[in-house]
Parts: C-alpha cells; structure tokens; sequence
C-alpha cells in the first residue's frame, strides 16, 4: 500500500475518505438548486413587472423606484445566479 493509500483512508473503504458524505440528500447540490429556483422566481418576478408596467403612463409609475429600475436589478441579480448554479454544475461534470 502507497502513502497515498494510507492517506485518503484506501484500506478502510470509501466510507472513512476525507470530504465523502453517503446519502443522495448530504451529496446533493443545494446551492445550485437554490440559485435555479432564485432564477425561475425572478423570472416570475420580472414577468410580473412588466405585466403590471404594461400600457401605463409614466405619471402612475413610483418616481423613486421605476420598472426599468426593478427590471435592471432583477436581471443582474439573475445572472449572479446563474454564475452560482454553472459553477456547482461544473464540480460535478
């Protein structure tokens, strides 16, 4: 047996390797799901806005916090989670 062996624990079987976590529920990506579900809720969200914006003139808009305001934010505030979700999927690839 290598050092390497002794090491990550090869004699004692795979439950014993450093980092290694049995059940699909303690393995499972919840940082990536999480973001997922935070990009399908603000395309709701930003679906939402501009269903409500629609056909409305600009003097019933709020005057601090305007569609195209919540929709930039909304749309950064997607593409962080996305970033979050692809770089758990590429642990895993």
């Amino acid at each position: 047996m290598t050092e390497a062996d002794h090491q990550y624990g090869a004699s004692k079987g795979a439950d014993h390797v450093p980092g290694w976590r049995t059940g699909f529920v303690k393995r499972f990506l919840w940082l990536g799901f999480g973001a997922i579900l935070a990009v399908l809720l603000s395309i709701s969200a930003v679906a939402a806005v501009l269903t409500t914006s629609d056909g409305k003139p600009q003097t019933h808009w709020n005057r601090t916090l305007q569609p195209n305001v919540i929709l930039g934010a909304l749309d950064s505030f997607t593409n962080v989670m996305l970033s979050v979700a692809a770089a758990n999927g590429i642990t895993i690839a």
